[in-house]
């Protein structure tokens, strides 16, 4: 009866025998999970960092290109700038150089002018009329090759010479002309002479 006990009394410690190394097994795949799990858990973190770090340096790159691409906007924008401040600059000058130079052209027309109208003031004043017989009644110019006609007046030849092709009256009194033979008058070409030589002199 005793040895029953005993044996009853030892089929505890037999049973905890058995499960302790299922125990230990259980423990050691326990922490082998929290172990796999916290590595698990540093490799997300570890590869989230990287995410995240990839898109900051993605962000900045981006960033970048836009504060690039808006240095090189503003830099064309002022140089457009500048270049139509240039252009303008050079259209004014050109507008004034122009304008001075109108102006410059202006006066001296202007001075040129006012020259030719003394000059010409100054011959009227010095320069006198000729006297009526110096002029030939016919062109009512003063007279080069001065002839007599029969009608006793004094003509420019050639004026007179064409005036009797169509005509055979006098034309200062339209009496017939019965005679159309001309005379020089060497006396009054003389004068004629002397006086444009005088005027001439005058004029000097």
């Amino acid at each position: 009866m005793a040895r029953l006990n005993n044996v009853a009394d030892g089929r505890p410690s037999l049973e905890a025998e058995a499960q302790q190394p299922r125990a230990t097994t259980a423990r050691k795949g326990a922490s082998e999970d929290a172990t796999a799990q916290v590595e698990d858990a540093a490799s997300l973190a570890a590869a989230a960092a990287r995410a995240d770090a990839a898109m900051a340096a993605l962000l900045a790159e981006e960033e970048s290109k836009a504060e690039k691409a808006r240095r090189k906007k503003g830099k064309a924008k002022a140089e457009k700038k500048a270049r139509a401040a240039a252009r303008a600059e050079a259209e004014a000058k050109a507008a004034h150089a122009e304008a001075e130079e109108h102006a410059r052209n202006q006066a001296g027309q202007e001075a040129t002018a006012s020259a030719a109208k003394a000059h010409a003031a100054k011959e009227a004043a010095s320069v006198e009329e000729p006297p009526d017989h110096f002029i030939c009644p016919i062109t009512h110019s003063l007279m080069i090759d001065p002839v007599s006609a029969a009608d006793g007046h004094m003509y420019e030849r050639r004026a007179i010479v064409d005036w009797l092709v169509g005509h055979s009256t006098s034309p200062m009194t339209g009496a017939e002309l019965k005679v159309t033979t001309l005379f020089p008058n060497h006396t009054v070409r003389g004068f004629i002479r002397t006086w444009q030589e005088a005027q001439r002199s005058r004029g000097q």
